[in-house]
């Protein structure tokens, strides 16, 4: 081989291998409707191609929910997934741990590169922590109460929705199923309440401590009518954790409607629309949602999720692709998942964007009536929504735990 052609073929493996990227490791919020049944295997590659082909550059997603996703529930396992041991770069959270994973030294900032133009200033809160962004936005939640009786969205405060279910209820009905088996979630059924009731009131840690001195007992006893309309035949799955582990089982409670409410989030839609066995774009079953009353009110509680960058692992390079990933998931991810584009024929998912501009998007537009009065509803819940503080949220989070177990559901009996 003579030297110049040698030289020129050099010259342009160089080139190439300048183009090439390692792969950015992502885990994504695992905590949607699995409307393949492939454990999202397929949703994953869908999402992995059109980046590809998109931007140029690679990533690897894991959705799982047995490991490094368990976000909320162990967020020392987001704090393993984050470290060089983890080896992951980018991993979707409930941004309710964003204080802890900061604690433990594992965000870097968001790059001042990403915008955020298009996100409400509540969910901007729930990221932005002492001044600095350590997070990007995707989804955002609120609890939410599902029925068949429309008349539920005629309730104003928990009380008048207490009033309401025991009215409503058939013999035999129960009247309410959700999950206050598990810590978390007793408590944060709690704050939803007690923001509701305080919502200027500081919740840590004048609101809400270990002790039962500071329990707004109001808020409770809500809670407790909750858990008591539950309970049948010497069970409560609300308590047992049945519901917990087993939503399908909570899910077709309802849509058999042995159940006159179910309380859950957004995305649960697609769920009952598979359950009961009907289209997801023009139901003939149609159940209405409403918000979760539990407290003095009727503010939503705001939850977001949000992509947050290792601060070891993704430096360089990989910086350079997480930049390039953050500006194309605003306008693509969470827009791709909700509306089903890997599906066929296309489903939504019904989850709720962050983005605000997706809900005036020709897309959402093209959706027939169902569909967008659902996203409309979910867009001006979460708008209206109460943020908090999420710094120092899971500070105190056994001890408030236990403290609330011992007030609702610890050695209670149906």
């Amino acid at each position: 081989m003579s030297s110049a052609i040698f030289t020129i073929l050099l010259f342009a493996t160089a080139a190439f291998s300048q183009e090439v990227h390692r792969p950015l490791k992502i885990i994504a919020y695992p905590y949607i409707p699995d409307l393949n049944g492939d454990d999202l295997l397929g949703l994953k590659a869908f999402l992995e191609a059109r980046f590809l082909i998109d931007t140029g550059r690679q990533i690897e997603i894991l959705f799982d929910l047995q490991t490094f996703a368990t976000d909320t529930y162990t967020p020392s396992a987001v704090v393993e997934a984050l470290s060089p041991s983890g080896g992951y770069d980018l991993q979707e959270i409930d941004t309710l741990i964003m204080g802890y994973l900061l604690q433990n030294n594992s965000l870097q900032e968001i790059p001042s590169s990403i915008s955020f133009d298009g996100f409400g200033p509540e969910v901007i809160a729930a990221v932005n922590i002492d001044g600095t962004k350590w997070g990007h936005p995707s989804y955002t939640c609120t609890n939410v109460y599902y029925s068949y009786d429309h008349s539920i969205r005629s309730n104003k405060d928990g009380d008048d929705f207490i009033d309401w279910m025991n009215h409503k209820r058939s013999a035999g009905q129960l009247g309410w199923t959700g999950d206050l088996s598990q810590g978390l979630s007793l408590r944060l059924q709690y704050h939803d309440g007690w923001r509701d009731s305080h919502p200027t009131t500081p919740w840590f840690p004048d609101g809400y401590d270990p002790l039962t001195s500071n329990i707004d007992t109001h808020i409770v006893s809500n809670i407790i009518a909750l858990r008591d309309s539950c309970a049948k035949d010497g069970n409560n799955d609300c308590t047992d954790s049945d519901f917990y582990f087993g939503l399908h089982h909570w899910l077709e409670t309802f849509v058999n409607e042995d159940s006159l409410v179910a309380q859950g989030f957004p995305e649960y839609t697609a769920d009952i629309l598979e359950i009961a066995n009907t289209d997801p774009l023009n139901p003939t079953k149609k159940h209405v949602v409403a918000p979760a009353l539990v407290g003095s009110g009727d503010r939503p509680y705001l939850f977001t999720d949000a992509w947050v960058i290792s601060r070891t692992n993704c430096v360089g390079d990989c910086l350079t692709t997480a930049e390039i990933f953050l500006a194309w998931q605003r306008t693509h991810w969470a827009q791709l998942i909700t509306l089903g584009k890997d599906l066929s024929p296309v489903r939504p998912r019904y989850l709720a964007i962050a983005y605000q501009p997706f809900y005036s998007s020709p897309e959402l537009h093209a959706l027939p009536h169902f569909a967008r009065d659902y996203f409309a509803f979910f867009n001006a819940e979460v708008n209206r929504a109460v943020a908090q503080d999420t710094n120092r949220f899971w500070d105190q989070q056994d001890a408030q735990a236990a403290t609330l177990q011992s007030l609702i559901t610890t050695g209670y009996t149906p």
